[in-house]
């Protein structure tokens, strides 16, 4: 019954965290809307369970490093001066990672949805 338990608290304290960032993270509130959106554009398109595989992968690793900015922002934010060059940078490098992130994030939903947008708009 104790590990039962222990999954149950890792379990709740993962939906309070999800809570927490939809709550005070607007940049994934935005994400989370995007995310629903090219689901959405999946479901219309059909796409195949490879693309579904790709496409949950892609979103689920945007949404996480997204997190991970905030957590890092969160405790950089604690640390002292907080306008230090160095604090800055780290926040930059941070927030660096998820744009990276998505724009592979563009590219992987271009190769996927682009041809069928264009076959679908010009037939």
């Amino acid at each position: 019954m104790h590990a039962a338990l222990r999954l149950y608290r890792s379990i709740q304290s993962a939906f309070r965290g999800l809570a927490i960032a939809f709550r005070e993270e607007q940049n994934f509130r935005i994400q989370v809307g995007a995310g629903i959106g090219i689901v959405i554009l999946a479901f219309a398109f059909q796409i195949t369970s490879v693309e579904w595989a790709v496409l949950s992968l892609t979103i689920g690793a945007v949404l996480t490093a997204e997190i991970f900015n905030s957590v890092l922002e969160r405790i950089i934010d604690g640390m002292k001066p907080r306008v230090s060059p160095l604090v800055r940078h780290m926040k930059d490098l941070s927030s660096a990672a998820v744009l990276i992130l998505a724009f592979c994030s563009l590219a992987i939903g271009s190769i996927l949805f682009l041809p069928r947008l264009l076959s679908f708009a010009f037939g």
